[in-house]
């Protein structure tokens, strides 16, 4: 079924996915059971929800559009070119993937710290946070460097595809550190309550930035090269961007300040107020 096949197959997975979730959570004997007549909107819930989730998913939609437009790009050094690119994507989640579930537990830790006023825990969670992106970014950066050959052997058998593959994990693998600084940062402050400047650093680093490097620093370069070597330009502008805005002062509430009673006087943007 060619290409078809594998478009059956991924929805079909995805349908049984949902099932069994759905059927775990409305068996589940605890707080979290979904009970299926009782589902509803619950009005001040979804606003909530859609403040914090609607710049995330715009976000998400604008820099699948970057990559896309960087994927065209790409393709005009021909098919060799393109195949290599996208071989490489395949195994670019491996390193992409982990680095945003970190951000998102990031998310729901400081969330729930930040609402409570524990602000030292915050910082500790930040902290720990980078510390597991950046060791894991740089042990699957060395992995995949060091057995790039086999790997790229995995899609194809053609040596100059596997050549552009290469040229791609040369750039990309040894600076995914600097993503896992971005995506945890983005992560903690989105914990916060505050999803629109992580949008913001995000978009400009990992969409603008790619586009004007496109536009206007790949004429400098010759061949594949110059697309691949943007990347390291890319996380470095959000890490700096996304560090000046941690440090501006998302949390530098002193602990124990009292965040139901607003006894001090800090900024209604730098917490969350939860209504007993």
């Amino acid at each position: 079924m060619g290409v078809a096949g594998a478009a059956i197959a991924t929805d079909i997975s995805q349908l049984v996915s949902c099932v069994l979730s759905l059927r775990f959570l409305m068996r589940v004997e605890d707080d979290y059971r979904v009970t299926a007549k009782e589902v509803r909107v619950h009005k001040k819930m979804a606003v909530r929800i859609i403040k914090v989730g609607l710049p995330t998913g715009i976000q998400n939609m604008v820099i699948s559009l970057s990559n896309v437009l960087v994927q065209v790009s790409v393709n005009g050094y021909g098919a060799a070119a393109m195949a290599g690119f996208a071989a490489y994507m395949k195994v670019d989640g491996f390193n992409i993937l982990p680095v945003l579930s970190f951000g998102m537990a990031a998310t729901t830790f400081v969330g729930q710290n930040f609402g409570a006023g524990k602000i030292d825990r915050v910082k500790k969670g930040t902290f720990v946070t980078l510390g597991m992106c950046i060791v894991y970014t740089i042990l699957t950066g060395i992995l995949l460097l060091a057995f790039q050959d086999p790997i790229m052997h995995l899609f194809t058998g053609d040596e100059t595809v596997i050549a552009y593959g290469k040229i791609c994990m040369l750039y990309f693998c040894p600076f995914y550190w600097m993503l896992g600084i971005l995506q945890g940062l983005a992560g903690t402050v989105r914990g916060t309550g505050k999803s629109v400047p992580p949008m913001v650093v995000l978009l400009i680093s990992l969409c603008l930035f790619r586009i004007a490097w496109i536009q206007f620093a790949l004429p400098l370069f010759r061949g594949h090269r110059g697309r691949a070597a943007g990347l390291p330009g890319v996380l470095g502008c959000g890490c700096s961007v996304d560090g000046a805005l941690r440090l501006e002062g998302q949390m530098d509430a002193a602990p124990g300040i009292n965040f139901i009673n607003r006894t001090h006087p800090i900024p209604r943007w730098k917490c969350i107020l939860y209504k007993k």
